[in-house]
């Protein structure tokens, strides 16, 4: 009726059912906290009292208060060392971000999305609730910058910026075996996407040559992906784990080496190296 497609929220009161309803495709919100976690007033303390990640979800309402549909998640990058003021200035400048990258998307075609699960907002914190919460600060800004530089160490592995994981063990030498949710820790990544300089620099500073993922599947493992059935590969990387001390005959969960997979794929150019590095060992 009135020709309205889009709506997009940059600072409102609760809408109407009826004023959401106006806009064909629906409103678009930025709430500074992430959903469903922070819903509601105070979501700052929330994000704390409830140790989740800083940052803003893009997402189009419905009648509910911070509902809807999930469009994006943009998080907030955090120092070792940043101030509550400091967090909070910085998730402004996510909020900016989130808003370019929606526009970015809306521009490609049609929006992907998922239902945010919330049953219910939370209440405002008194004042007393309010302090006790900054006093966990300093414990929820460790563990989330932990996590944070954890992340940003396993995509350098996966992209091949040795400099970023350089940088980032400096830091913090026990990332040395974070691992993401499937249990590949920054060697495994790096030996699966060929890295080789990446796999040296994890290996001179004592990572584990026979560090497995979640199955019992061991770096030199992951490693050999890439070079099956390749007439031209090259066995230097998986040279240098075994020099290391990765070993040619560990089991997986399913009973299997290194050979046994490589022998299944038919590659005998490379099944005949691995049985003389067998042999040496």
């Amino acid at each position: 009726k009135y020709g309205f497609t889009l709506g997009v929220i940059s600072g409102a009161r609760i809408l109407k059912r009826a004023v959401i309803d106006l806009f064909s495709c629906g409103v678009m919100n930025i709430h500074p906290g992430k959903l469903p976690e922070t819903a509601g007033l105070d979501l700052f303390y929330y994000t704390i009292r409830k140790q989740v990640t800083m940052g803003v979800t893009v997402h189009m309402i419905d009648h509910r208060v911070d509902a809807g549909r999930e469009l994006l998640f943009e998080e907030t990058p955090l120092g070792a060392e940043d101030t509550p003021e400091a967090v909070q200035y910085n998730n402004y400048q996510s909020q900016i971000r989130a808003l370019r990258r929606f526009l970015a998307l809306l521009s490609k075609g049609p929006l992907s999305s998922n239902v945010i699960d919330r049953p219910q907002k939370n209440e405002p914190m008194t004042p007393e609730q309010k302090h006790a919460v900054m006093l966990e600060f300093p414990t929820w800004r460790a563990a989330q910058f932990r996590a944070q530089q954890g992340r940003l160490l396993l995509r350098a592995c996966e992209t091949g910026k040795a400099e970023v994981v350089v940088s980032v063990l400096n830091q913090l030498p026990d990332l040395l075996e974070y691992a993401n949710p499937q249990g590949w820790n920054p060697l495994i990544i790096a030996a699966f996407n060929q890295h080789r300089d990446i796999v040296r620099i994890m290996l001179d500073r004592g990572a584990n040559p026979n560090a497995t993922g979640r199955n019992g599947t061991s770096v030199l493992m992951y490693a050999k992906t890439a070079l099956l059935n390749q007439p031209d590969a090259r066995f230097d990387l998986l040279e240098m784990l075994i020099n290391a001390g990765a070993s040619v005959t560990r089991y997986d969960a399913h009973g299997k080496t290194i050979l046994h997979y490589v022998e299944q794929a038919g590659d005998s150019r490379l099944a005949s190296w691995l049985r003389k590095q067998e042999r040496a060992q």
